[in-house]
């Protein structure tokens, strides 16, 4: 089985992304999805190999801020209509040593939290794109979360949940 890590957005900022993924997706046909921002994703093997491999990477870290910045769109299935998150260090710090300890290549990586899914024309992701108005978003992230990848965001359960180490010290 092969996961992904997500770092989650605070509750008050995932309530409202929430309300404007269920929107879309049913004005446009796709599916409604958690929203999240996906750190490390192919990392292979037992859930419990997994988990070990993030919490080893979460004793790195302390909760750290994410700041949004502009609605965009792209050419893939589950980034047809995005929110920009701002490469911070730490974030790419989170990103690079993931990989690293999972044994997954490390691409490029464009920080984001989708906002629909869908194979729509480019045009239709510009014009949503250019509909969606969100303001700068400002977040603690807190803890990892490790989801199957699976193709249907209906299975995408939360496996496990694995807080930041340094949070108390």
């Amino acid at each position: 089985m092969k996961y992904s890590v997500w770092l989650l957005p605070s509750s008050e900022v995932s309530l409202s992304l929430q309300k404007v993924i269920e929107d879309l997706a049913v004005r446009y046909g796709g599916p409604s999805f958690e929203p999240h921002i996906t750190v490390a994703s192919g990392i292979e093997g037992p859930l419990e190999n997994v988990i070990h491999t993030v919490e080893t990477i979460a004793e790195q870290f302390q909760p750290f801020m994410l700041t949004s910045t502009e609605v965009s769109f792209s050419t893939t299935y589950f980034q047809s209509v995005l929110l920009r998150i701002q490469s911070g260090a730490s974030l790419l710090e989170l990103n690079v040593a993931l990989k690293e300890k999972a044994g997954v290549p490390n691409e490029l990586y464009m920080p984001h939290i989708s906002l629909m899914y869908g194979n729509h024309d480019m045009q239709t992701r510009e014009q949503i794109a250019q509909e969606v108005s969100l303001p700068p978003l400002d977040f603690p992230v807190e803890k990892m979360v490790i989801v199957p990848m699976v193709p249907d965001p209906k299975d995408w359960k939360h496996q496990a949940e694995i807080p930041f180490r340094l949070a108390s010290q």
